[in-house]
């Protein structure tokens, strides 16, 4: 069924507002730390499992909990991995995105479970793209993109964001929040 509030909840605060810090963020740290601090939504997912929904943890779930952040910690120290001196700000910046996403796939799980996966793909990304296409407008270069551009963030587009929203959707349909979010393991090796 059509469900416009929960999919526009879903979309501003859980995918266009992260993806903007990301992007910010992007612009002071390296790649790789970047995608190091993205990986942590699972850890964020675990602890908002544990604490609101009343999911036991178990023993070897906190002492891996403890290791992963205790490991991000140690990555983030150093500020060899930071651009300029805002690192830091992106740094907590990047946490609070796995920190919303945790709370966006709880939020997803519980609002919009039985919708088709590709249309809330659609609809979470398009209404993305629409709140944030006014700071497009007022950050539109001088000289307008080549076709190489335009083509490269098509292919970003519909090839990785999109095709990579339907799969999240379907696992967290079958899966669950903690482990749907398990898949930003792989994003420091992508990286």
């Amino acid at each position: 069924g059509s469900k416009p509030l929960p999919l526009l909840i879903q979309a501003v605060p859980f995918t266009a507002f992260p993806f903007l810090l990301l992007g910010w963020s992007a612009q002071h740290l390296t790649a790789g730390l970047l995608a190091m601090l993205n990986a942590t939504a699972p850890l964020f997912a675990a602890l908002l499992a544990h604490w609101v929904f009343k999911e036991h943890l178990g023993r070897w779930r906190a002492l891996g909990l403890v290791l992963g952040f205790a490991g991000v910690g140690l990555l983030s120290a150093g500020s060899a991995a930071m651009r300029n001196q805002l690192g830091l700000l992106a740094v907590a910046a990047v946490l609070f995105v796995s920190s919303l996403w945790a709370v966006g796939a709880n939020y997803t799980k519980r609002h919009l479970q039985g919708m088709d996966p590709l249309a809330l793909t659609v609809g979470s990304l398009g209404v993305a793209a629409l709140a944030m296409a006014p700071l497009a407008v007022l950050q539109w270069p001088a000289q307008a993109p080549g076709l190489r551009a335009w083509l490269e963030v098509v292919f970003l587009g519909v090839a990785s964001s999109g095709a990579g929203f339907i799969l999240y959707y379907r696992l967290l349909t079958r899966v669950g929040a903690v482990k749907a979010m398990s898949v930003t393991f792989l994003n420091p090796v992508v990286a």
